[in-house]
């Protein structure tokens, strides 16, 4: 038997005879701060044997139409008994028709996190619940939020401010870091173990106009919904009304922007299937699919093959012209146990009961879209972004589905070290090359204007001769924010250009235009006083007690390095790596913890396991050593 084996989907492939496998475990390399990264394997090679062609879906054969080179595999590979990656992810790279072989690379450990949130931008996680009216009573409300209320008025300079009346019309909410982190891993389906601290925010990427504001006369809708058909989002519930000039192929088309209220109680029976959810999802004008929310049934009973469900809805959302409103159910598919293994299986049966329900919202004050002011910023960016301003790794149990993290500064302790001399072998080579670095290694921010100063940007300097110069190795997506001239209480206010002037030949202001920027990131900082706030065309308001200001202090590039990267400096100064053969076999390879130094008595030093590879021909592993001069 080999000592390899490699499933796919669940299924056995075929390996070549002569089959090496070599397997990079790692999480951070050092010698690249801008990223992190995964344990993956050497592209490899596999026969085009019948039973491969069967698991590729017929990739490479002559009128095939596979789809498996734009998927992701499910993998599972086994080294010599030991089970190495139990729920990796594989990618067909390359079919070579001429010598029949396919080329597959499998990745595990924080691939699997990021592969989950692939593509993903923030804005299209469901923030509908924290939408709302701006109304004087919103905004001040909003003073004691937290990031479970997902938002708050931080008050800042965002331009037209005048401290004797603060114009809420010119406030925008700032939405909690906090918040936004807790989403991205609820989608992913992943837990992790560290959050960002809850005082941080980002700022509106943009301020808002008209478009915000309009309004229509209020009408209500009824729907029929009893059919249904399945597409790759799921089973979709197809609205049905013959009178209602909005429906369109069974999906609800929004004419005007502004709030709708939709309300239902459906109750939906299902055969060969399990209901999961019911997600409701907004197209845009563009194409961009977005999910407004996704609600968990009431299971009423439920078997090994059917179920019988509620699922009800009783909430407004803030929908724009263009949007088109859709509903799926998202099932758990049975297969019928009396049914031959060689035949399609049967589509599941699914009733759906009762009506849903859409009504406008009349409203003469903006209503904030919390997803429209975020913007686009990838997930990706946002979850590296956090990582890159504590100095922090982080590790993926792709089973448990758990995400560990550390501090650079807190794992390069030598109290966190384990004793290696036992696995100790040779020395094979050192190398003391930096080559993402420059003598001045910078940490950047982005700004408001290409004409500012970049004053929050900072410097990691690096004692190398080899190097030269200033090299950019880490980038924030974030504007960083200045003090403004205005005031509140005599305290200087964060500038933060979300509006501009306009004036006329004469220099007289004749609006103020909103703008579309980067995210800031700031503090939200408690004061305490009276303040004068108001709507555009309102009265002036006092409000008495503790209010909310956004601040930068401890966030600028300069304070994050002393803070979270000496340690880092230090171990590059040295820069002393090494390739070092040691005993550590397959069978302890996936136990090796990535967060803690080793200890070799045989060295006299302690080091960082940059890098361990594992060859499946081999019994013992070569691993990337990074010397600890701390």
């Amino acid at each position: 038997m080999s000592d390899i084996q490699l499933y796919i989907n669940h299924q056995l492939a075929d390996l070549e005879p002569a089959t090496i496998i070599t397997i990079t475990k790692q999480i951070n390399d050092f010698g690249e701060l801008d990223n992190r990264q995964s344990t993956y394997t050497n592209q490899m090679t596999l026969p085009m044997t019948f039973n491969n062609k069967n698991i590729a879906k017929q990739l490479g054969v002559v009128g095939n139409q596979s789809d498996i080179f734009k998927r992701k595999v499910h993998i599972r590979l086994v080294v010599k008994g030991n089970t190495i990656i139990a729920n990796g992810i594989g990618l067909f790279k390359k079919t070579d028709i001429v010598r029949q072989k396919y080329s597959l690379t499998i990745y595990d450990g924080n691939k699997q996190f990021f592969q989950a949130i692939e593509n993903k931008k923030i804005n299209e996680l469901i923030w509908d619940s924290f939408n709302h009216e701006l109304t004087e009573s919103n905004f001040t409300g909003s003073f004691t939020n937290d990031y479970a209320d997902g938002y708050i008025y931080g008050i800042a300079d965002f331009g037209n401010y005048k401290e004797s009346k603060i114009e809420i019309n010119f406030q925008t909410p700032s939405v909690f870091v906090k918040a936004i982190w807790d989403k991205v891993f609820a989608f992913a389906g992943f837990t992790p173990d560290w959050s960002p601290a809850t005082d941080l925010v980002l700022t509106a990427k943009r301020g808002w106009d008209s478009v915000i504001d309009n309004t229509s006369a209020s009408w209500s809708y009824d729907s029929p919904t009893t059919n249904h058909y399945e597409n790759p989002n799921g089973y979709q519930i197809v609205l049905i009304n013959d009178t209602q000039p909005n429906l369109q192929n069974g999906r609800y088309y929004i004419r005007n922007t502004q709030n709708y209220h939709i309300q239902f109680d459906l109750s939906i029976i299902t055969d060969l299937a399990h209901l999961q959810s019911l997600i409701i999802y907004r197209e845009d004008a563009d194409g961009i699919v977005t999910i407004i929310d996704e609600i968990l049934p009431t299971i009423n009973s439920q078997d090994d093959y059917s179920g019988n469900y509620n699922v009800g809805y009783n909430r407004t959302v803030t929908l724009s012209d263009g949007d088109i409103v859709d509903f799926y159910m998202k099932l758990e598919l049975i297969e019928d146990p009396n049914q031959d293994d060689y035949v399609e299986p049967d589509p599941p049966t699914i009733d759906v009961d009762n009506n849903i329900k859409f009504e406008t919202v009349t409203s003469s004050v903006a209503n904030v879209s919390i997803a429209t002011l975020l913007g686009e910023m990838s997930a990706h960016d946002f979850i590296k972004s956090m990582l890159k301003m504590q100095g922090m790794l982080m590790e993926t149990d792709p089973v448990t589905k758990n995400v560990r993290f550390i501090k650079a500064k807190d794992m390069l302790k030598l109290s966190n070290a384990v004793d290696w001399s036992d696995k100790f072998l040779k020395v094979i080579d050192e190398d003391a090359m930096l080559k993402n670095y420059g003598e001045q290694s910078v940490f950047e921010y982005k700004y408001f204007s290409k004409d500012v100063y970049p004053f929050a940007d900072g410097i990691m300097n690096i004692d190398n001769d080899t190097i030269t110069g200033k090299k950019t190795v880490v980038k924030l997506p974030y504007n960083a924010t200045e003090k403004s001239v205005n005031t509140l209480n005599s305290e200087k206010l964060q500038f933060i250009p979300l509006w501009e002037a306009k004036r006329d030949d004469t220099g007289a202001i004749t609006k103020w235009e909103a703008k579309n920027k980067n995210n800031a990131i700031c503090r939200v900082v408690t004061k305490n006083g009276t303040i004068h706030y108001g709507t555009h065309q309102g009265t002036t308001q006092d409000y008495t007690g503790d209010y909310p200001i956004l601040d930068f202090t401890g966030l600028n590039w300069n304070t994050l390095i002393t803070d979270n990267y000496q340690e880092i400096n230090k171990l590059l100064n040295w820069n002393k790596k090494l390739n070092i053969e040691i005993l550590i076999d397959a069978q302890t390879f996936n136990s090796i913890d990535l967060f803690k130094l080793v200890y070799f008595k045989q060295l006299g030093a302690y080091f960082y396991v940059n890098k361990i590879k594992l060859k499946s021909n081999k019994d013992t592993t070569v691993g990337e050593f990074i010397y600890v001069n701390l």
